[in-house]
């Protein structure tokens, strides 16, 4: 057993795993939190958030002259369908954190991103949308 220092509070702690880095498991969250760029602390749902950002980029898209659709069946291969100028896109939304440190945008993957022509990313911490194509890749809006 070996005497550490929590990376997160400073607390001494004894562990047997050579690689443990915090004392507690709320000292883990709020250290993969840190490192993933989660900076905001509300006690929402993970579905409430999801929610909202599928809103934020709607709102983002309508004023950029979209038509925007939104599905009714959260197992949707994609969360928004989006039309303009007679051209018609899939958008899955997706909720990030930007790491100021690494400058990252942390966001989970689509299984679909085959079918989705676009990601809408929702930063929660700073409310910046992001929009990427299905390689990840940021597209000019």
């Amino acid at each position: 057993m070996k005497t550490k220092n929590c990376e997160v509070c400073n607390k001494e702690f004894s562990s047997i795993r050579e690689n443990k880095k915090t004392c507690s498991g709320d000292c883990h969250r709020k250290r993969v939190n840190t490192t993933s760029g989660r900076l905001v602390n509300e006690k929402i749902s993970t579905g409430n958030v999801g929610a909202m950002s599928e809103l934020f980029v709607s709102a983002d898209l309508l004023k950029k002259g979209y038509a925007v659709f939104r599905s009714l069946s959260p197992a949707c291969f994609c969360d928004l369908i989006v039309v303009k100028d007679n051209q018609i896109f899939r958008v899955e939304v997706k909720t990030g954190y930007l790491n100021e440190n690494t400058n990252n945008l942390s966001i989970a993957t689509s299984k679909y991103a085959e079918k989705i022509d676009w990601y809408g990313v929702y930063e929660r911490n700073t409310g910046i949308i992001y929009y990427l194509d299905n390689k990840k890749k940021f597209l000019p809006h």
